[in-house]
């Protein structure tokens, strides 16, 4: 991601190339209007026709089949094959509704602001905004999106006091009020100038009126899905499962929906699972040893990004310039806090090597002068980064009176472990002795999140807190700013009056190339103030099956739509082999092949439920002996010990029978079902079996069944 005016060309880097594998890219047809009033940026369809009009009849004819961007998608939607995939990221229910919903301005995979729902918009003045709607678009449920509906949605927000989970300052002021011109035409009206109402905009989901019916939703919960249904126009409809910021369910199953309205972001694929059941490691060790048990992993770590690329099975994508900062918070709220003396938190900045830190997380991260990542809305390309200048820290440090030094305690989350101890090294050297404690993500969260914290803020005794942001709206006045420094959930700073001053400055406008210029006022602002300790925007690392076409997000958001598989990819292969009678497939017992489980679960029922139990308890007391001797039919449950053994074990138990694997003298009850079964049902009950367990169980069982004999 970059400046709002430029695109790479480039944003994805595969680290590791796959032979033979090209997926077509969309086409995509832009007309430039070149325009001097930045409020004719975004024109809606109509408005732009008028002004083609003036080069000839060829303007005219785009306006008459659809404008610069068709509003409905005549291709239906070519999909293929399955996506397994694991994201373990606390922003995951924002990727659920990333791919259900759409929204009136939505924020592209680069971060620019473009239209979705809304084909364009305009400010009449600073207190108006006018935005024509997209004709055509159909909810999943097959009702039509059009002005109505908008109002639905914009009214059931504003009842709310906060509607979103991320903070008040995405509602808008009382008085604000939506007015209908036409079905396909509405006009916002505001008390007062609002600067961030575009953003506010891109964050408004669009939910079915039959969503608002039966579920609505409550405060802090705009856009959090707690159950399935035919909700939003999204590429994506959730059809199992469910995600909010507190829990998920193990599995979460998205299918496309067949008349998605855009083009350029058709779903590719039929069907998307979520495993929430597999820890990061085992994800990971899957999508690197085998196909068609996880295809992705998000947030891969840079020291676990060579493993990955020499897997046979996956590749490292990697996505530069995410809306992503990693940087430390200096205590001011503690007692006695020396931090508010700019002499130290200038030393601190100039005690680090950031060079030296990026090496040290194998070149994953891009230095960055002060709080906003280097592609986000308002960053400053001229501001340069702190030099690193131990001499001049120990200068600072003793002219802040810190002649022999300071003892500081410095925190990090887990993940942050590699940087908090070289940033450790690196302070010891100009002079600070440095107490380190990395902590778990929960005990992190006590100590820096001021409504979580274990004391008052004033007894809270570490020093610097290193950590990761996360700015999904690429409006760094919020989700940093706010956030870090004004009264936010995470504010340590004692900021100057200059800082507040510049942020409700950049509220009072709407023009956007004014906004910017603002923020990297506040950029340099808080850069020279040495507000945080600066350090880098990390590159963003995911853990790919090779035959999976992925092109990340610079929200690190997973949006899905585009997203496709290769003849090659396991679910394809499924499929044919499915589909032609003449070829066989390896056996296997897929928990997740639909077809498969039904027909395991009419066989289970026929001939092993009797025994084993329906629920597959099995028998009461199958620990201790009978007085026959042998012992009483085991659970196939996760109580049990079938998930211990692999496939092929648990298929030759079931074909051959118990009495061929029992220990000397052991009269097995189990029978043989050579003769009662096919091969293929003999899998498919297994598959049963497995479709019962636990994730964590299946993954378990997965890895003894891939196990080398």
């Amino acid at each position: 991601m970059r400046n709002v005016q430029r695109r790479s060309r480039f944003p994805v880097r595969v680290l590791q190339t796959q032979a033979a594998f090209d997926f077509a890219a969309q086409a995509v047809v832009v007309t430039c209007i070149p325009v001097q009033d930045q409020s004719l940026q975004h024109a809606s369809e109509e408005e732009s026709a008028i002004l083609k009009s003036s080069i000839g009849h060829i303007g005219l004819i785009l306006y008459v089949l659809g404008g610069v961007t068709s509003s409905y998608s005549a291709e239906t939607p070519t999909t293929r094959g399955e996506l397994r995939l694991v994201d373990a990221s606390p922003s995951n229910w924002m990727s659920i509704a990333l791919n259900v919903f759409d929204r009136l301005i939505e924020i592209d995979t680069d971060g620019n602001m473009v239209p979705g729902l809304a084909t364009g918009w305009r400010w009449l003045d600073n207190r108006t905004l006018a935005i024509t709607l997209r004709q055509g678009v159909k909810f999943h449920n097959g009702e039509d999106f059009d002005a109505a509906i908008v109002k639905l949605n914009w009214e059931a927000y504003a009842r709310l006091q906060q509607p979103h989970m991320l903070g008040e300052f995405l509602s808008f002021k009382p008085g604000s009020r939506l007015e209908i011109i036409d079905p396909y035409t509405v006009r916002f009206h505001f008390p007062e100038a609002d600067g961030a109402a575009l953003i506010k905009l891109s964050a408004l989901h669009i939910a079915s009126q039959q969503f608002h019916t039966q579920d609505g939703w409550g405060e802090k919960q705009w856009g959090v899905l707690k159950r399935p249904g035919p909700w939003g126009t999204g590429p994506y409809r959730l059809v199992e499962g469910f995600s909010t910021f507190e829990k998920r369910s193990d599995r979460i199953v998205l299918e496309a929906h067949p008349h998605y309205w855009d083009a350029s972001r058709l779903p590719r694929l039929h069907r998307i699972v979520f495993d929430n059941g597999l820890s990061h490691r085992e994800a990971l060790e899957l999508v690197k040893s085998d196909e068609g048990r996880v295809d992705l992993v998000s947030e891969i770590r840079p020291v676990e990004a060579l493993s990955v690329a020499q897997s046979p099975f996956a590749k490292v994508v990697t996505k530069r310039d995410t809306l992503v900062t990693v940087f430390g918070q200096f205590n001011m709220r503690k007692a006695g806090s020396p931090w508010r003396d700019i002499r130290l938190r200038q030393a601190i900045n100039l005690a680090v090597n950031r060079e030296e830190l990026i090496r040290d997380i194998k070149g994953q991260g891009v230095i960055i002068p002060a709080l906003a990542p280097k592609g986000a809305f308002g960053y400053d390309p001229a501001l340069t980064p702190y030099p690193f200048d131990p001499d001049k820290a120990r200068h600072l440090l003793r002219e802040a009176g810190y002649a022999d030094g300071l003892v500081i305690a410095l925190i990090a989350p887990e993940a942050l472990q590699t940087q908090a101890i070289s940033i450790s090294m690196m302070l010891e050297q100009a002079g600070f002795t440095v107490d380190l404690q990395v902590l778990d993500d929960v005990a992190f969260q006590r100590q820096t999140r001021l409504g979580d914290r274990d004391q008052p803020a004033a007894q809270q005794t570490w020093d610097i807190a290193l950590r990761p942001a996360l700015d999904q709206l690429n409006f760094p006045l919020f989700l940093l700013y706010r956030y870090f420094a004004l009264d936010g959930p995470y504010d340590w700073v004692s900021e100057q009056p200059e800082l507040r001053q510049l942020y409700e400055q950049v509220l009072r406008v709407v023009d956007r190339e004014r906004q910017q210029a603002l923020i990297q006022q506040i950029e340099r602002h808080t850069h020279d103030q040495a507000y945080f300790l600066f350090l880098y925007n990390p590159i963003q690392l995911y853990a790919v099956n090779k035959s999976v076409a992925f092109v990340p997000h610079t929200t690190t958001l997973l949006g899905l739509a585009g997203m496709s598989v290769a003849e090659a990819h396991w679910s394809v292969q499924q499929t044919t082999a499915q589909q032609t009678p003449s070829q066989t497939q390896p056996p296997h017992a897929d928990p997740h092949n639909t077809e498969q489980v039904a027909t395991g679960q009419q066989v289970y029922v026929s001939f092993c439920a009797g025994c084993h139990g329906t629920n597959l308890e099995g028998q009461p007391d199958w620990q201790k002996r009978l007085p026959m001797g042998n012992f009483p039919a085991p659970p196939h449950d996760e109580t049990g010990h079938t998930w211990h053994h692999a496939d092929q074990w648990l298929f030759d138990i079931v074909k051959d029978g118990g009495q061929r694997f029992a220990p000397p003298r052991y009269r097995s009850a189990m029978p043989a079902y050579r003769d009662m079964l096919t091969d293929d049902e003999i899998w498919a009950v297994l598959a049963f079996i497995k479709s019962r367990w636990p994730a964590s169980i299946w993954a378990h069982q997965e890895r003894e069944t891939l196990r080398p004999r």
